[in-house]
């Protein structure tokens, strides 16, 4: 495109500067000087950006993913299910020093209550919880669900009340800092994890089917990413 322009502007590309844009189900721009790019819309993938037909813009939806990747004592990807969970997030992260927080929050104009904020409070320091109110017969269930997401919590509800309906014993736990059940990877991050009793808890041996309702790609939960969680597998 540079090129094509010093031949229409009839001027040296080496002395050209402008701006191109590349518009279509794919849109991007980028800033041109001497023939060379020196800045574009894209940011940490091409999905950054122009927003378009293929891709959300603005915000990148696989930064969550990137930073699970990073160690999760400094950083901290957690996912906010209603305002309550929010808050308690919002609070910790103006107290905390030398960790970066990324919260992906729910976007909806109505956003229901779904935790009290002592279960919050408890989310925040556990990292995922055990949804009672929603289990059916947890003590002999078949499949632990797991919802990451305030969207992908109400889906759980759904299912969890089809379940219910067909009498089938399960429990679900909403987690909210999946990097807090990742397989540590040095002494700090070891320690910022949470408990292996409160994990055994959560996912007993005795109910080997997992199913995760999550907001990334299936890669970041299972370990594609290298930041899968630990023992938590099972027959995903």
């Amino acid at each position: 495109m540079a090129e094509r322009y010093s031949t229409l502007a009839s001027r040296e590309l080496s002395e050209s500067k402008f701006v191109t844009l590349q518009l279509g189900t794919g849109c991007s721009a980028a800033a041109v000087l001497g023939g060379v790019s020196i800045d574009t819309s894209m940011g940490l993938t091409p999905l950054e950006g122009l927003m378009l037909g293929i891709r959300t813009g603005d915000v990148d939806p696989a930064l969550a993913e990137s930073l699970l990747s990073e160690p999760s004592d400094i950083s901290r990807v957690l996912f906010p299910a209603d305002y309550n969970c929010a808050q308690g997030v919002m609070q910790r992260v103006y107290q905390s020093h030398g960790q970066i927080w990324t919260l992906v929050v729910p976007k909806q104009p109505v956003i229901p209550d779904l935790f009290t904020r002592e279960e919050s409070q408890l989310l925040l320091e556990q990292g995922a919880i055990s949804l009672d109110w929603l289990s059916h017969r947890p003590g002999e269930g078949h499949v632990v669900i797991t919802a990451i997401g305030s969207y992908h919590l109400e889906e759980t509800v759904h299912a969890s009340n089809g379940l219910r309906e067909r009498d089938i014993p399960h429990s679900v736990v909403y987690m909210l800092e999946p990097g807090r059940f990742r397989l540590p990877r040095n002494e700090r991050e070891e320690a910022h994890l949470a408990d292996q009793g409160l994990v055994s808890a959560r996912y007993p041996n005795s109910v080997p089917a997992r199913l995760f309702m999550d907001h990334t790609r299936p890669e970041p939960m299972l370990g594609g990413a290298g930041c899968g969680p630990r023992n938590l597998a099972g027959r995903s």
